[in-house]
């Protein structure tokens, strides 16, 4: 069986922020869009990412929140993949070194996508439904 692509699953034209978008405006895009992760791009490329998770702890260790601006609490390095990674790759990599996602990116570092561990949880619900009669966990070996 051929292992599919990433980019068959991710979300695809991701929302981004810039370094110096202000996190007030970086959780108002989280309150308007189902999301909880935000690549953050500089200079057209991604640069770091910020999740609801960041955004929610700064909003609590500080209330006011004017003149922040998303470089202050972004998350270097990106886990990033290209468009073609295997997803199973992808999510081994994800699971092994506790990434929450996955930043898609093309040749020049742009963002083309976010595949998030939700996504992976969803491609492994489609996966164990397609192959139920197929299948026998039983021993697996668990790290």
């Amino acid at each position: 069986m051929d292992i599919p692509p990433i980019q068959r699953f991710m979300t695809p034209v991701p929302i981004t922020v810039t370094t110096d978008t202000p996190i007030s405006e970086a959780i108002r895009l989280l309150d308007k869009h189902p999301i909880r992760h935000l690549p953050v791009t500089e200079g057209g490329r991604v640069s770091g990412l910020v999740s609801q998770r960041d955004l929610q702890v700064a909003a609590s260790a500080q209330p006011t929140l004017t003149g922040l601006k998303v470089r202050s609490i972004m998350s270097v390095p990106v886990y990033t993949v290209s468009p073609s990674a295997p997803v199973d790759t992808v999510c081994w990599t994800m699971a092994r070194q506790k990434h929450g996602c996955a930043v898609i990116v093309d040749g020049s570092g742009k963002a083309l996508g976010v595949f998030t561990t939700v996504d992976a949880l969803d491609v492994l619900a489609h996966l164990l439904q397609d192959n139920r009669a197929k299948i026998d966990l039983t021993d697996c070996v668990w790290p």
